[in-house]
């Protein structure tokens, strides 16, 4: 039957008249008084059969293609750890690659968009690879973000020959840093350490994902941050300075990981952001340190490393122990909170498998965490507490062993290196938690005990870090401004014990402090001419402006701001000058005038380590120019002037 022209589908049935009321009305009188829908007559659809039977074959065709790829998925997850595919290197040098893990880790690679086969369905199909976590395709270089970088990269590369120079340079210092290629591929089959390193390298820029190739440009930026002055020899040209590419390297890698979010990051992206942590700590930028660690504790957290148990990998336990200790270990250096709370079990368990070093740094991060609670309430704390932090440290240093302070010639650096910073920690956070009541042991003699152990972990900080730096030896020294600014730190705090007139000590434990103050103001000065180092180089010279003051040989006048602590001035007093109203040291009108004197203010809350924000504080941070800010118009809460000898 051919179709009415006005009807509609159930008049025509019932062979009757179809009226509408108006025009536009939808719904003709008939079916409105039988209360149906009123639909207008369409043409009846007749299938097609040949276009049944290829709509049919289709969907068999993609369904076994979604078969095949689920069983090629498990195939890899299987066969992973023994798949390479260099396209740089010869078939010699070709390590287990350190993106390659066991199947029950992450993995730094997709392996189902990796695989041949599915890349080619995918391109040609069109399908979907549904089923997949999210987190896997991060980083993948389809972008033009990404491809411009490595563009921009190719030139600031150097040669095969220079990196090899680099790396054999820089091959002492390798496991001090957060990540390693060498461990990371442990069961290579590579000649050296150098062609396993390098293997890394010009694989990982070779790869297509984001987090790989930031991390051979952070692993790489370390290896020239350490190379000493001078470098590289004569014969291996490089395309810019070491300085210079440094930053390119950085600024790349950051370019990398920034539209890389932690709800997007994997472990990778972890270990990316513990070597950019590492870099800012050792440029002296404990803030920018700060954030990395943060950043990588956010995406820890996301990714459940925290919940350790029997099932947890190895790697994922790993990082997260770095992560949270590392987070302790600046936070109380800036006053900051901490990010877990000493209860959580990952950690308060205590790990008895685990290595002396290493359950060490996690008791001592857990004192830091106690210290971190008063400092933030540091109103309200009381003098107990302290007491009890101090106990604590205390039981940690019973346990370290008696060669761990008279090392044996010949030590590795990396043994040195882990032993001496965890006495290095310990002696810091002794400092910090007796330097408050030390500020006011001048005024209230009840704290007498906590300036006799701050002095103390000031001095033992201080042998430390020259044993430290003597054992690098003058050819190679190991960079890290932070490092070098705690030993500065503690060398201040001596001083202000030293021009305290209100000290009473013996001559000879006087003369032996100002002896290892020159020691330490040598090694901070050599530093300086060897790396470079403005935070080396000002220290030094800070330390040397106290010597004069005390010695009597200083002349005219100088104020300088130090980071995390206050304010020193130095220079000829004259009879205006007094000491602010609220200051707890001598005021000037207390003592004869002498020919010249040295003040040094800080803020009460300074030395609970709550830092206020100073404008001053640049982007540079402990490298900033500490002599720039001396017309600064600001409220210490503690002050001493300090008269220095007449000289003769």
């Amino acid at each position: 039957m051919r179709l009415g022209t006005k009807s509609c589908s159930e008049c025509r049935r019932r062979r009757v008249r179809c009226h509408f009321s108006t025009n536009d009305s939808r719904t003709c009188e008939a079916c409105n008084l039988h209360n149906i829908l009123c639909v207008p007559q369409t043409k009846k659809h007749h299938d097609d059969p040949e276009k049944t039977v290829l709509k049919r074959r289709v969907g068999d065709l993609e369904e076994t293609v979604r078969q095949i790829t689920d069983d090629q998925f498990q195939d890899l997850r299987k066969q992973l750890p023994n798949v390479t595919e260099y396209g740089s290197v010869s078939s010699t040098d070709r390590p287990a690659p350190s993106d390659l893990e066991s199947p029950d880790e992450d993995s730094d690679w997709n392996e189902v968009e990796q695989a041949p086969l599915m890349s080619l369905l995918q391109e040609t199909l069109k399908i979907e690879s549904g089923g997949l976590p999210t987190h896997s395709q991060v980083g993948k270089s389809n972008d033009h973000q990404v491809k411009t970088c490595l563009s921009n990269l190719s030139p600031l590369l150097p040669s095969l020959d220079a990196l090899t120079s680099i790396l054999k340079a820089t091959q002492d210092f390798w496991p001090l840093w957060p990540y390693s290629p060498i461990s990371a591929a442990a069961s290579s089959d590579a000649p050296n350490d150098v062609d396993t390193a390098k293997a890394f390298i010009v694989n990982s820029l070779n790869s297509d994902t984001r987090c790989i190739i930031a991390k051979a440009l952070l692993w790489l930026a370390l290896c020239f941050q350490q190379v000493p002055r001078g470098f590289p020899p004569p014969g291996d040209m490089l395309p810019d300075s070491p300085s210079s590419l440094l930053k390119h390297y950085m600024h790349n890698a950051d370019l990398l990981l920034s539209t890389i979010t932690e709800t997007l990051g994997n472990a990778d992206f972890v270990e990316c952001l513990l070597l950019q942590f590492k870099l800012y700590f050792n440029m002296g930028k404990p803030r920018k340190a700060w954030l990395s660690n943060r950043r990588a504790m956010n995406t820890a957290l996301l990714l459940g490393f925290h919940n350790v148990d029997v099932s947890t990998p190895k790697r994922h336990k790993t990082l997260w122990s770095k992560i949270w200790v590392t987070d302790r270990q600046l936070s109380v250096i800036l006053g900051l909170p901490a990010a877990i709370d000493n209860s959580h079990p990952s950690v308060s368990e205590v790990q008895a498998e685990a290595p002396l070093e290493d359950r060490l740094f996690r008791e001592l991060a857990i004192a830091s965490g106690l210290i971190i609670q008063r400092n933030q309430n540091h109103k309200s704390a009381n003098y107990a507490t302290t007491m009890e932090i101090d106990h604590l440290l205390e039981q940690c240093k019973a346990k370290m062993p008696p060669e761990w302070w008279d090392p044996a010639p010949g030590t590795p650096l990396a043994v040195t290196y882990t032993r001496q910073s965890i006495k290095l920690a310990y002696y810091s956070l002794c400092k910090i938690v007796h330097l408050p009541y030390m500020l006011k042991s001048a005024t209230e003699r009840k704290f007498e005990i906590s300036r006799i152990a701050a002095l103390e972990a000031s001095r033992e900080l201080i042998k430390t870090h020259r044993m430290l730096r003597r054992h690098s030896g003058p050819e190679s020294i190991m960079i890290c401004d932070v490092l070098d600014f705690q030993a500065f730190s503690a060398a201040v705090v001596i001083v202000i014990d030293l021009l305290s007139m209100s000290t009473t000590r013996h001559v000879r434990d006087e003369a032996e402090d100002w002896e290892l103050i020159h020691g330490v103001t040598k090694d901070l000065r050599n530093v300086s001419k060897v790396l470079n180092c403005s935070v080396a180089s000002q220290a030094a010279k800070v330390l040397e402006w106290l010597s004069q003051a005390r010695e009597g040989t200083w002349s005219g006048s100088r104020t300088c701001i130090i980071p995390y602590f206050g304010r020193v001035k130095i220079g000829r007093q004259t009879r205006g000058d007094q000491m602010p109203s609220n200051g707890t040291g001598l005021r000037a009108s207390e003592v004869q005038q002498p020919a010249s004197s040295v003040e040094i203010s800080t803020n009460t809350s300074t030395s609970f380590s709550q830092f206020s924000d100073q404008e001053w504080f640049s982007d540079q941070e402990l490298g900033m120019d500490w002599m720039s800010f001396s017309d600064m118009n600001e409220s210490y809460d503690w002050s001493m002037l300090v008269n220095t000898p007449v000289p003769e």
